[in-house]
């Protein structure tokens, strides 16, 4: 019989409809006879349908540097073609795996990382806030070190703040899993995104009406997000990396 631990990494692609057949059986098996497992998948569904159905909500342009850097190149002049194809096809090739280069370093960078973090940010406090207790730096470092092997530093709550520690779950990203804290700053929620593995170049930048701040140390990366102005999300920011570092 599979373990919580052996299923865990495996509920979201099935929720997803991603898995393969033996994973969505060996998923199956397990949540019929674990209710834990079986309403983490249940909550995993309802976020999905969440944001399938407010899909409109999460909409937002891509911002003008973003769009600039992928326009495509303008065609050459038909008598430039003629006159000189070869020259002509070997700078299209050229411009063209400069582009794809380029597209493929922004979408991996800090404004995709915080776009999909955001969206995590929006999903577990509508949904998961309640069941990401208890609000215990140490208990929530300790989970993550038995279930993920991860060893984090987790802020705790600042009366100085008024920031609150409500607790703790493992979110996904295309860089990986990532330990995503909650918190409440003046009764606003907050994230803490701990990303494992990763490096982003620091940055301080707006995405889907939120405010990150983004750095790395010793091969992590720890953004910052609220929707706040983005001097009190720099003060918090300045806090985590004091207890972090």
């Amino acid at each position: 019989m599979p373990t919580c631990r052996d299923v865990e990494p495996l509920i979201t692609a099935v929720v997803d409809d991603e898995a393969t057949a033996a994973d969505r059986a060996l998923v199956g098996d397990h949540v019929r006879e674990c209710a834990s497992c079986r309403d983490r998948a249940s909550r995993e569904a309802a976020a999905r349908r969440l944001l399938r159905e407010r899909r409109e909500v999460f909409h937002v342009d891509a911002p003008a540097a973003l769009r600039a850097k992928c326009q495509p190149p303008r065609p050459a002049p038909w008598f430039q073609v003629a006159v000189r194809p070869m020259r002509v096809w070997a700078a299209a090739g050229a411009v063209l795996v400069v582009f794809v280069a380029a597209f493929y370093v922004v979408g991996r960078g800090s404004t995709a990382l915080a776009a999909e973090l955001a969206l995590d940010h929006l999903k577990c406090f509508a949904l998961f806030e309640k069941s990401s207790g208890p609000g215990d730096p140490a208990a929530i470092a300790e989970r993550m070190k038995a279930a993920y092997g991860w060893s984090i530093a987790v802020p705790g709550s600042s009366r100085a703040l008024d920031l609150h520690l409500v607790g703790g779950r493992r979110c996904f990203s295309t860089d990986g899993r990532v330990a995503h804290i909650l918190y409440r700053h003046g009764g606003r929620p907050l994230s803490l995104f701990i990303v494992p593995s990763t490096s982003h170049a620091a940055d301080h930048l707006a995405v889907m009406g939120q405010q990150a701040v983004i750095w790395s140390r010793c091969g992590t990366t720890y953004v910052v997000l609220a929707r706040e102005p983005s001097e009190q999300v720099a003060q918090v920011a300045a806090y985590v990396r004091s207890v972090v570092e």
